[in-house]
């Protein structure tokens, strides 16, 4: 199940409601696989929400750049994915909110014990086999 929390202006009541839906419905229909939630928690009380009514995450996974390199991918990324967010002014803004909300929830997780870095400064193979192994798999 996919589960879309931005720009919706959707309760973190209503999208942790929906999270524990799509989670409890993937893990009862695959208890062996992994359960990757992609940009989620961005804020410290999307991870202690999830955490308290969800489950604890086993791992966080951060793949790191630099603002320059991922600047780059993302206006790459504009000419072919047709989102209108994928340019520079918007890009700039994202960053800032990664240093103010998401970049605090990697520092929680990296003091728990739970935080998978992964560079990203590589090509996709890399990348990829790097995530495996920072993963256990």
């Amino acid at each position: 199940a996919e589960v879309s929390t931005q720009s919706t202006g959707v309760s973190m009541d209503v999208v942790i409601e929906l999270l524990k839906e799509a989670v409890d419905k993937s893990y009862a229909e695959h208890p062996d696989k992994i359960i990757l939630l992609d940009g989620f928690p961005r804020e410290i009380e999307q991870a202690t929400k999830f955490e308290d009514k969800i489950c604890p995450a086993t791992y966080v996974l951060s793949f790191d750049c630099s603002n320059d390199t991922m600047t780059e991918r993302l206006l790459s990324r504009a000419k072919t994915s047709g989102r209108v967010d994928d340019n520079i002014e918007t890009i700039k803004k994202r960053l800032v909110t990664f240093e103010t909300a998401t970049a605090p929830v990697l520092e929680h997780y990296k003091k728990a014990g739970r935080l998978v870095n992964v560079s990203a400064e590589t090509d996709k193979d890399t990348i990829f086999a790097n995530t495996c192994k920072g993963l256990g798999l």
